[in-house]
């Protein structure tokens, strides 16, 4: 749980650094997200409670959750893929099932959130890829 804490205090740093004096001014893009760590929170914690995690999350944001969230789903065939051709960090090396159970997580609490979400076929060729995310953002 430690380590949860250190991602809050860094998630905290860069949305009072980078994403609150630009959020007025122009799109701005992160990838640190939030939804990831609390996925990652909740498969490596079973006791503790998602709505625990979301409330620290939303102190660590000043309560201001991103406006759009791209979700990139994919499935056991393509992770196996992709990963044969790569050396694993550690949490890749957790395995196929893992990451897959971590995909979920994310899906069930992005549906609790008050966030418009877009949701990609990481299978997909990236042209089309590229194409869903601007259409989203523009929209």
């Amino acid at each position: 749980m430690q380590n949860f804490f250190l991602f809050l205090a860094d998630r905290a740093f860069h949305y009072d650094t980078v994403v609150k004096p630009m959020r007025h001014e122009r799109l701005v893009i992160s990838d640190r997200g939030f939804l990831s760590g609390i996925a990652y929170a909740c498969a490596n914690h079973s006791d503790v409670d998602g709505s625990f995690l979301l409330q620290m999350n939303r102190l660590a944001l000043q309560e201001n959750y991103p406006e759009k969230l791209v979700l990139f789903l994919t499935n056991e065939s393509l992770i196996q893929e992709r990963l044969s051709s790569k050396e694993h960090d550690a949490i890749e090396e957790r395995g196929v099932s893992y990451l897959l159970r971590i995909q979920d997580i994310m899906r069930r609490i992005v549906k609790t959130l008050p966030i418009q979400v877009l949701e990609v076929d990481a299978a997909q060729e990236i042209e089309t890829i590229y194409r869903q995310i601007e259409d989203f953002l523009n929209d």
